[in-house]
Order: structure tokens, then sequence, then C-alpha cells
């Protein structure tokens, strides 16, 4: 092998030693896609929960109509998981898609939505006196505000039976 010209005119002699690294790294891509995806299906198990809890724990969606708790569904980035439709058929849940893929692949979010025009003004309007007397505003934030602590320990736990060897 003949030296190469470097930097200021210097002559530079080198030898090259490759290591295949591919498999590695093939397992290590698997290993990441294995983490997102039992990260998205724990937040899908958090989604459920708070979900159920919007439709059946004090303060609930009103049923009138049936058309708010109906529309209500779980995202988990991109993808639906699953809706209220089947407690409530007439509902309009978001489709698959409604929210944007987490832009950082490593940030994952799950969505709780209700999809009527009058959806967020029922929340925000805990004073509305409704027929059913579980009904009420803030039935997305209180569910938050009380099981906080649950919906983390749920995620965990959820996240440990995926990641169990």
């Amino acid at each position: 092998m003949s030296p190469i010209s470097g930097e200021f005119g210097t002559r530079v002699l080198f030898r090259s030693i490759e290591f295949d690294a591919s498999e590695f790294f093939k397992a290590i891509d698997s290993s990441i896609r294995k983490v997102r995806r039992g990260t998205d299906e724990a937040l899908a198990v958090v989604g459920l929960q708070m979900l159920n809890d919007a439709l059946f724990e004090p303060p609930t969606a009103p049923v009138d109509t049936g058309r708010l708790a109906g529309s209500g569904a779980v995202h988990v980035g991109a993808k639906r998981i699953t809706t209220a439709r089947n407690v409530h058929p007439k509902g309009t849940p978001l489709p698959q898609g409604a929210f944007k893929r987490d832009v950082d692949r490593d940030v994952r979010s799950v969505h709780v939505s209700f999809n009527t025009p009058y959806a967020e003004y029922v929340h925000e309007h805990p004073e509305i006196a409704f027929k059913e007397p579980s009904a009420g505003g803030y039935l997305l934030t209180a569910k938050l505000d009380a099981h906080a602590e649950e919906y983390k320990e749920l995620y965990l736990e959820e996240l440990g039976k995926r990641f169990k060897e």
C-alpha cells in the first residue's frame, strides 16, 4: 500500500480493519422496535382505563342521546385503539390518523377524546345540570386529577408485563 498525501504535504501511512456490525445493529433495531411497541401497548391500556372511567365514573359523559359518550375514542400516536361505540353506538369517534404521529419517535402519547361539536363545551362547564346525576363537566380532567398515580402505576405494570424475561 502506498502512502497518501496528508495536510501540508505530509505523507500518511495507514491500514484499515473493518468489523461487520450489521447483525449487532439489527438486534438493537429489533429491541428498539420491541420497546416502542410495548410502550404503545402499555399506553393503550392506560387510555382504555381513562375512557372507561370517563364513561362510568362520575363525572361521566352525559348520555341524553348517547352521541357524546359514543364519540369517545383512544388513540396511541396516530393509531386508533378503540372507541366507545360498543357502549353508545350513536357517536362518531375521531377516525384513524386524527392525531399526528409523534414527531419524536422516542416520545409516545395516548389521546382520549370525545368528538362532538359540544364536547369541549360540556367538559369545560361543570355547572350544567344534566338529566343523569352522574354526568358532569371536567369528565377527562377529573380523571387525570383523581387517578394520575394509578394511571402511572398501571402504565409501569403493563410495561413490566411486556419486558419480563
